[in-house]
């Protein structure tokens, strides 16, 4: 897992830069808009902090510009200001926290496992599509030339980095943190029950498309007729 850090107090930074080590997640830091826009933009990171003030720009415009971008990574804002307007304004422009400065680093790694833990999708609306299925994002439904099938909240998560991932492979523990967040009890066997209970409802709507494990690190979407050249490596 990596975290992005924006903020230009260098030493709130260094702290929040060790305290995230310590609890086993890299991080980079910007100092101001530009930069931590740039970085933020390249779409690496699993979430963000950032503070309200920056040099050259608002926490709030940087947040609606990752918004804007289409990226649904959790942002959380660390700031001294503790007016209603601001706390609203940045969290309608698409903030997931908002918490207050001076915080102790053991409280702000708390909220940070809290946002984390938030079950999401990755896509507000719109239909994502592989071979003969589509994915539904608003309504969690799977149509395929078969049929319709709905799906529950995690099975929608599961569909969701699927699809997204195209032919590439999801590993599972890239599932395991996306789906029940950072600091979960959750293992793979969870992971199989999931994806077993998807693969049927995949089934029932198509004949081309199968969910196929790639062994010891993960799953991938392939349509039926480019199975043959995977068999040395999936199950």
């Amino acid at each position: 897992m990596i975290a992005l850090i924006i903020d230009g107090d260098r030493k709130f930074s260094s702290l929040c830069v060790a305290a995230l080590k310590k609890n086993g997640i890299c991080s980079d830091t910007a100092g101001d808009f530009e930069s931590g826009l740039e970085l933020a933009l390249s779409d690496v990171y699993d979430f963000a902090v950032t503070d309200t003030t920056l040099k050259k720009g608002s926490g709030e415009e940087l947040i609606e510009r990752i918004r804007a971008a289409g990226l649904r990574m959790p942002i959380i804002v660390v700031s001294s200001d503790n007016t209603s307007a601001k706390i609203i304004k940045c969290l309608d422009s698409g903030a997931d926290e908002y918490i207050l400065k001076p915080v102790p680093t053991e409280e702000l790694m708390a909220k940070i496992r809290a946002v984390l833990r938030r079950p999401r999708t990755y896509s507000d609306v719109g239909v994502l599509s592989a071979a003969d299925v589509c994915l539904s994002v608003g309504t969690y439904e799977l149509i395929g030339s078969k049929g319709r099938a709905v799906l529950g909240l995690k099975e929608m998560c599961f569909a969701e980095l699927l699809f997204r991932a195209g032919r590439n492979i999801v590993t599972k523990d890239d599932m395991i943190l996306k789906v029940w967040g950072f600091d979960s009890d959750a293992g793979y066997n969870n992971i199989e029950c999931y994806i077993s209970v998807l693969r049927k409802k995949l089934s029932a709507v198509s004949d081309l498309l199968k969910i196929r494990t790639v062994r010891g690190i993960g799953y991938r979407l392939v349509a039926e007729n480019q199975t043959d050249n995977l068999k040395q490596t999936e199950e």
